[in-house]
């Protein structure tokens, strides 16, 4: 195509002939948008004329200081440019850049009914994810981090229901949780190392390491158990017939006046106090339970308290002691002043000695 453009768009005052001449190529400029196939010079355009580049099949529209707008190519559905319905007639082929503000309150990708909603750039490589108009999470090559002690919720098959995992609401150190590498073995339970490393154990139920055991280091006049070897689970050597020759779960042997404190134990983490006369002791694993939910096969707990031994089956009967509550990890107990007292007190010495 030749050039259509025109100096101006000025009639000039002339003989017939040239002046229809010169209306033909203001017509014909008008006609083909000026087309030419290099811009326009300053002299020959306006502010909003359209012109073509020949060239390059580019529309472009004069700006109101000088040059050209370009707004699309004629010889491409939509000038080139991606319709407002979208859709895969006209899709983007090229990098979509959004602003780059990093705020949460109007994320830089969102929707029209719900501006909160949408995607912002948090950080240097983090994607941040708006909800309500408040970052909920972020992601980047760390991994997933959600915020404001969200959980992380995993539907069942029909999404009617959900499991969920959520982080404490005041974390003073930050620290990691490394799965094993395996699924374990049948009731294995997941523990922890002290400092993130997660591995499988074996579930709680049979004989802890036991330190060694003698009637001498235990509890004096009370029921002997043995052997004195620290590699073999204890077992009651005398004492009540109800006992004799059974296997020791867990024992501990403590100081009850004062400050309550472990002398001798073993299967037991620790002591709690909770008033005059009356203890917890606290099992570091698992205790099975029997068929009838005693904590033991047979018998639950045996007492050593100020030197009278008190073995009873399931729940012990004496008033002197008294099983309040027992489960898998602890067992609570009341001591009288004497026998058939009501009135509790602290002893100056006992022991509970769990069996099999």
């Amino acid at each position: 195509m030749s050039g259509l453009s025109v100096a101006n768009f000025n009639i000039e005052n002339a003989s017939g002939q040239a002046v229809r001449q010169d209306i033909e190529a203001c017509f014909l400029a008008l006609q083909g948008l000026n087309a030419e196939s290099s811009d326009l010079g300053a002299s020959q355009i306006v502010q909003g004329m359209w012109f073509l580049r020949s060239d390059t099949k580019e529309l472009k529209i004069a700006k109101s200081t000088t040059g050209f707008t370009t707004v699309g190519n004629i010889d491409q559905a939509n000038l080139g440019l991606l319709p407002r319905s979208g859709g895969t007639t006209a899709p983007m082929t090229g990098q979509f850049l959004a602003d780059d503000d990093p705020s949460a309150t109007n994320p830089s990708i969102s929707f029209d009914a719900n501006t909160g909603l949408g995607l912002f750039p948090k950080d240097t490589n983090q994607m941040g994810f708006s909800a309500s108009g408040q970052e909920q999470m972020f992601f980047d090559a760390n991994g997933i981090s959600l915020k404001n002690a969200n959980e992380l919720r995993m539907f069942d098959g029909n999404s009617s229901a959900y499991m969920a995992l959520k982080p404490a609401t005041d974390i003073t150190t930050t620290f990691t949780l490394t799965f094993p590498n395996s699924a374990g073995s049948n009731g294995d339970f997941l523990k922890s190392d002290g400092n993130g490393g997660l591995s499988w154990g074996s579930s709680g139920g049979g004989n802890p390491t036991f330190g060694n055991v003698t009637a001498t280091n235990f509890v004096v006049q009370s029921a002997v158990i043995g052997p004195s070897s620290t590699n073999k689970p204890p077992y009651f050597a005398n004492g009540a017939l109800e006992f004799c020759g059974t296997l020791v779960k867990a024992h501990c042997k403590f100081a009850g006046t004062g400050t309550i404190s472990i002398q001798t134990s073993s299967g037991v983490s620790s002591l709690t106090d909770f008033g005059v006369g009356q203890y917890q002791v606290n099992f570091n694993h698992q205790l099975k339970q029997s068929s009838t939910g005693n904590i033991t096969n047979d018998f639950s707990v045996s007492f050593a308290i100020s030197g009278a031994v008190y073995n009873v089956p399931g729940q012990l009967a004496h008033t002197h002691a008294f099983i309040q509550t027992q489960n898998s990890a602890h067992v609570r107990f009341n001591c009288a002043k004497t026998e058939n007292s009501g009135q509790r007190a602290d002893q100056p010495y006992a022991a509970v000695i769990c069996c099999a």
